[in-house]
């Protein structure tokens, strides 16, 4: 699931085939199939850019390299992926960014291990619904204390 402007992209059965195809090129284990899902969400997309924290599997020259190949030859556009040292230029207060990507990602991972593609799917659409629903509900709530 990848949040874009305000709409939750459910995994769909063109982004399991991508992740497949990261995969099979051996870009990064299995078991970060959450970090090539958000490569993948991210390509069919065509967001402009992906900025991570993720110095170890996403924001590296080879990878980058290995993830835009495949899209290449899958027929899809390059996807920019930049650190956010790269985009903004403000001193960052100290942010824990990291440590709570690969919680979720950790988490996702031991969630989905030896599912199915169809539980794959249905757990990040279940997901996708979930954190929309919280969305529209934070956001009632802070439009009732407004108003």
């Amino acid at each position: 699931m990848l949040l874009l402007a305000g709409r939750v992209l459910p995994v769909t059965g063109e982004v399991v085939a991508l992740v497949a195809a990261y995969a099979e090129r051996g870009i990064l284990p299995a078991k970060f199939r959450a970090d090539m899902t958000h490569i993948a969400l991210a390509t069919l997309a065509e967001v402009d850019a992906l900025v991570s924290w993720n110095f170890k599997h996403i924001v590296r020259l080879e990878k980058i390299r290995l993830f835009n190949a495949v899209n290449a030859g899958l027929g899809h556009q390059a996807l920019s992926i930049l650190s956010p040292r790269e985009v903004t230029t403000m001193k960052a207060a100290r942010i824990r960014a990291v440590q709570m990507v690969r919680r979720i990602r950790d988490r996702h991972s031991r969630i989905l291990a030896g599912k199915t593609t169809s539980e794959i799917i249905a757990f990040y659409r279940a997901a996708g619904e979930a954190a929309m629903k919280d969305a529209r509900d934070r956001s009632k709530s802070r439009r009732r204390k407004a108003g």
